[in-house]
């Protein structure tokens, strides 16, 4: 049999324009969007049109902007699954607007060192508050038997960097 044609192969030079102007059209109202403060919503259309033109810079741009404030929003309820993911969507989307068109350097640098440290703290604040979540489910299941995790320790091969864990009779 032969192979499948590539799906841009496929799409006649209409439906490639019509593409542009769908992905166009939810550019402009994310734009519109933005300036209202209506960011979750801004950052759905920027979604949409980059699925049509994954290499839209402005898009990514507006796309990282959203996703900022949609981050700063999370942060603030303490939802650190959801500003993480939302600041590290932002990233990747400023350093895919530096590869696709170079102008946009200066302001995506800016927001990146604005956006990478907050990065940093909320994955380690996420970290924290699954390791947490493990512990107390670890205790749950360890005080079936008399237990919990006070009973263990464990130590650091300097050499490797593995772990042992030992129990230890409290």
């Amino acid at each position: 049999p032969e192979p499948e044609p590539e799906p841009e192969e496929v799409l006649t030079p209409e439906v490639k324009l019509l593409c542009e102007a769908y992905s166009t059209l939810h550019a402009n109202r994310a734009a519109c969007l933005l300036k209202q403060q209506q960011y979750d919503s801004a950052h759905k259309d920027c979604t949409v049109a980059l699925e049509r033109n994954p290499d839209y810079a402005k898009v990514l741009m507006r796309r990282a902007e959203a996703g900022e404030q949609l981050a700063l929003r999370a942060i603030s309820e303490a939802n650190s699954i959801e500003s993480s993911g939302k600041l590290q969507t932002a990233v990747d989307d400023l350093k895919r607007a530096m590869e696709v068109d170079a102008s946009f350097g200066s302001t995506a640098r800016q927001m990146l060192r604005r956006l990478e440290p907050m990065l940093t703290q909320e994955n380690e604040k996420m970290k924290e508050e699954m390791m947490g979540k493990l512990k107390s489910g670890a205790n749950w299941l360890l005080g079936k038997i008399g237990l919990s995790l006070d009973n263990f320790e464990t130590k650091q091969d300097p050499v490797t960097g593995s772990y042992s864990v030992q129990f230890v009779q409290k």
